[in-house]
């Protein structure tokens, strides 16, 4: 790891770049929880366990941990929505809390999912409930009502296999890239 900083350090020079090492952390994904001591420009580098790139959070083991939690809280608000909109005589019927769902939960729920998509099933499992719930409120089914059941009825695709590494992998057919009104 020092010998690439080096060739970093050496760039940068050649370059007349600056590097700010307050600003500049690293990460370190392994089992191992031992921590580097590396240095940049003669300053030490801080360790930064959990960081955050372009809203995705990364662990060291890659767990995925607090990538699904910030995951599940934000669609959970979303969700929090749609059930105010729904009433037993009144409100949106399940035509519109759908739209809702696929227009406003499930960007949350899908965002940065190639890169968190290798979690581990407990949290990738915390996701899934999300969409679960999403289908009940939109059917206004009861918890006992079948998953699946509610996903073919409604036409929602399983979370798992939305493209994501934990899926098989699916071939691209003319349907995937049709527009309809």
């Amino acid at each position: 790891m020092q010998e690439a900083l080096k060739v970093l350090e050496d760039w940068t020079k050649k370059w007349l770049v600056n590097i700010n090492t307050r600003k500049t952390t690293y990460t370190i994904f392994s089992l191992s929880p031992k921590e580097l001591k590396v240095k940049l420009c003669g300053q030490t580098l801080q360790a930064d366990n959990t960081p955050t790139y372009l809203g995705v959070t990364f662990d060291r083991r890659l767990t995925w941990k607090q990538q699904t939690e910030k995951v599940e809280a934000r669609a959970k608000l979303r969700l929090a929505l749609m059930k105010k909109l729904t009433g037993t005589t009144w409100g949106a019927d399940a035509a519109i809390l759908k739209k809702m769902y696929v227009g406003s939960v499930r960007p949350v729920l899908e965002y940065g999912v190639t890169a968190w998509g290798t979690a581990t099933k407990s949290n990738f499992d915390r996701v899934s409930k999300v969409q679960n719930q999403a289908a009940r409120i939109i059917t206004g089914a009861m918890r006992s009502t079948s998953i699946q059941e509610l996903e073919k009825s409604w036409a929602l695709s399983p979370w798992k296999t939305e493209g994501t590494p934990n899926s098989s992998p699916r071939q691209l057919n003319s349907n995937d890239c049709q527009l309809t009104p």
